[in-house]
């Protein structure tokens, strides 16, 4: 039967007893009774001796004795400063264990800058997830450095390595309270030219629900993604926010939602069968105008009557046509699909519309 360390002399003062149990825990060949001693240094006071004897294991040439060193401060949650220099050494160890103990432990001193340089290093390019996700939560614990590190990973979504592309845009999930702050460049990296780093932001932005919801544009658009993975992502997390936008809009995302419709069926019903608003329609009128000008060279005539005797529907039309006419590329159920994601764009981006929710 298992018990706790009671092979000690009855008179031993507390400080030696807790200096055979860091030893014991630090050296002992035997797992079980390492694993029993720091389950019991974790009942007692720590001391500034603690720490000082742990660093020099943590300095040791054995990965062995490192690993446990490492496990031991994130166990312990030991505040002395004197630790940090050998965490910062050991966060780079070679084994993963070792690294994501170093970064649990080094969460108290997240404010040094040094230490939340060495984690945001680990979140982006640590190739072991246990390791990213224990220094981002090490590093989401200080509320008064998050917007720093958000900042940081707002720069990292422009790394020129994919990977650390993809790493930040999933580190975003962890900062729900934040959300409003990186909204845009989520939106914006899902024009990545790599699906991986698509794929993350379609994840991060359904993790956020209907706190994301100005960016369901960005999403209807990845409806044609060039990769089947991404577009299976942006409708999951279209499923996930869309609930907090205006009932009225609630039919078009359940469109999208179903396969059977396209993206000009979606379109057409959305000024057909749905009653929208002559402020919105109006507005998408004017944008699907300023785009045939673009693409006619002011000669809209070619695929429109007057705009003030045409509706949204008959506008939108015109803009495919005028893409064709003008020797683009046409997709027709993506470029409509597009245009839904304006006309998206405007009831939410209108402050007047709020009162139709």
């Amino acid at each position: 039967m298992l018990t706790r360390m009671t092979n000690l002399p009855e008179d031993a003062s507390k400080q030696e007893y807790r200096l055979k149990l860091l030893h014991t825990a630090l050296t002992n060949s035997d797992l079980l009774q390492s694993h029993l001693a720091t389950e019991e240094l974790e009942t007692l006071p720590c001391s500034d001796s603690d720490a000082m004897l742990i660093c020099s294991y943590l300095q040791s040439d054995s990965p062995e004795t490192r690993a446990r060193a490492a496990h031991l401060c994130s166990r312990l949650s030991l505040n002395a400063k004197e630790l940090v220099p050998s965490l910062l050494s050991v966060i780079q160890d070679r084994l993963w264990s070792t690294r994501e103990s170093a970064a649990l432990a080094l969460a108290p001193f997240v404010p040094d800058d040094n230490v939340q340089e060495a984690l945001l290093e680990r979140v982006l390019l640590d190739k072991n997830e246990l390791v990213r996700m224990a220094a981002l939560s090490a590093l989401s614990e200080t509320l008064d450095r998050q917007r720093q590190v958000l900042d940081a990973l707002h720069n990292a979504l422009k790394d020129s390595r994919h990977i650390v592309r993809t790493r930040a845009a999933r580190a975003l999930a962890n900062f729900h309270g934040l959300a409003c702050f990186y909204l845009d460049s989520l939106a914006e990296t899902l024009k990545d030219s790599h699906w991986r780093v698509r794929l993350a932001a379609a994840d991060t932005l359904k993790s956020l629900g209907p706190a994301a919801k100005r960016t369901l544009p960005a999403l209807i658009r990845r409806r044609y993604d060039g990769d089947r993975r991404v577009r299976i992502a942006a409708l999951e997390a279209i499923r996930e926010i869309y609930p907090g936008t205006p009932r009225p809009l609630h039919r078009i995302f359940q469109s999208l939602l179903d396969r059977f419709y396209d993206g000009r069926q979606i379109l057409q019903n959305s000024f057909k069968a749905y009653d929208f608003p002559r402020e919105v329609e109006l507005q998408f009128s004017n944008i699907c105008v300023q785009r045939i000008d673009l693409l006619t060279n002011n000669r809209r005539e070619l695929v429109i009557k007057s705009p003030q005797e045409t509706n949204g529907w008959e506008t939108a039309c015109a803009v495919v046509k005028a893409t064709s006419l003008a020797g683009l590329k046409c997709n027709e159920n993506k470029e409509f699909t597009k245009l839904l994601a304006h006309l998206v764009e405007i009831w939410l981006g209108n402050k007047n519309l709020e009162s139709l929710s």
